[in-house]
């Protein structure tokens, strides 16, 4: 018998991960649990975690300086818990910046002026 060649379906490459992030589950009052984050690719995620999720169930996820929205495509019995598929629908990247631009932008955030010792120092220095 003849092994048939492998062929991959998917769209995108996939990417092996072991980063441990928080998953936020959006339709439980913001119930957040701890979750492996075992594989990535631009449009999905796969996750270990302790415990099931419903599928169709809306998460986020913030890793780093992001925020990512997704749904929950399948969730399986797995060695180590429960093995999460999520489609990833949104994406917000540089989440500092942008809370930067927002206080500048609602006065919460004046830029940064010369102490008074800074220019006390700099007259004495004439």
């Amino acid at each position: 018998m003849v092994d048939k060649p492998h062929v991959e379906r998917r769209s995108e490459p996939r990417f092996e991960s072991q980063k441990t992030i928080i998953l936020t589950l959006l339709e439980e009052d913001g119930l957040a649990l701890p979750a492996l984050a075992v594989e990535l690719s631009g449009s999905g995620m796969r996750l270990i975690l302790s415990r099931a999720v419903p599928v169709g169930a809306a998460v986020k996820i913030e890793p780093d300086d992001s925020m990512i929205l997704g749904e929950v495509c399948y969730c399986e019995p797995h060695a180590h818990g429960y093995l999460i598929g999520l489609k990833l629908q949104q994406m917000l990247s540089n989440l500092n910046e942008l809370a930067r631009l927002n206080r500048r932008l609602l006065g919460d955030e004046r830029p940064s002026t010369p102490t008074v010792n800074a220019w006390i120092g700099a007259r004495s220095r004439r």
